[in-house]
């Protein structure tokens, strides 16, 4: 399946990006621990520092306790990468 619409596709990523990280909490010993911990929404969509538009939602990484959530733009193919509240670091 595949959503068309941003905000459809961020909440999708969002949910699955949940269950990841519930299911990761069962693997330690604190199970329940971690998920208290989780962003409750997707930060904000930066934009391309090229194109001037906002940038998609691709990715969502997690791991050792941080969330990465990988952006691009659909114009130009920039990336920036925003782990967990921070600011974009963009990459090319």
């Amino acid at each position: 399946m595949q959503a068309t619409d941003a905000s459809v596709r961020d909440e999708c990523l969002a949910s699955a990006a949940r269950w990841l990280k519930l299911a990761q909490s069962y693997e330690l010993s604190d199970p329940g621990a971690k998920c208290l911990n989780w962003p409750p929404t997707v930060p904000e969509h930066p934009g391309c520092r090229h194109c001037n538009v906002p940038m998609w939602l691709v990715e969502i990484r997690t791991g050792f306790g941080k969330v990465e959530y990988l952006f691009q733009c659909k114009v130009c193919e920039e990336t920036a990468t925003v782990t967990d509240e921070e600011k974009p670091a963009t990459t090319e």
